[in-house]
């Protein structure tokens, strides 16, 4: 069980992914050749995303042994928290500015980073929409 207000809202927010881009159709649109299961780490807790034809499927939290995945983009609760503010600070803004201050981590198939990057940068922005009162 988790104590760490950070780490609840931040494993809330991963989870709540497919209700906050499956009715979105422009994101539909534009993700519709992405078919691909990528994890997103938050400080010692996992969460499996598959994408199918543009769609998120349920996610799912806790290891997988022997699952893979294209991606993995990793970083503390704060780091997601800070990302998802609905103005982001200068640094937070950007999975590459985080990259380069080596708050976050984005290991995998980079060809696949770059083939669907501004999906991802919409999925990883997406639960700036539950943070708009902060």
């Amino acid at each position: 069980m988790e104590d760490d207000v950070p780490a609840r809202e931040v494993g809330g927010a991963i989870e709540r992914l497919p209700e906050l881009l499956n009715g979105d159709t422009g994101f539909a649109f534009r993700a519709r050749a992405m078919s691909l299961d990528f994890v997103l780490v938050s400080g010692r807790n996992r969460f499996y995303v598959s994408v199918r034809a543009g769609r998120l499927e349920p996610v799912v939290r806790g290891s997988q042994i022997l699952r893979s995945a294209a991606l993995a983009f990793a970083a503390e609760p704060e780091v997601w928290l800070a990302h998802w503010r609905p103005v982001p600070s200068p640094g937070n803004h950007d999975l590459f500015a985080l990259v380069k201050d080596e708050r976050l981590t984005i290991e995998g198939d980079t060809r696949v980073l770059v083939r669907h990057l501004q999906n991802f940068k919409d999925i990883l922005a997406a639960p700036r929409a539950l943070f708009e009162d902060r």
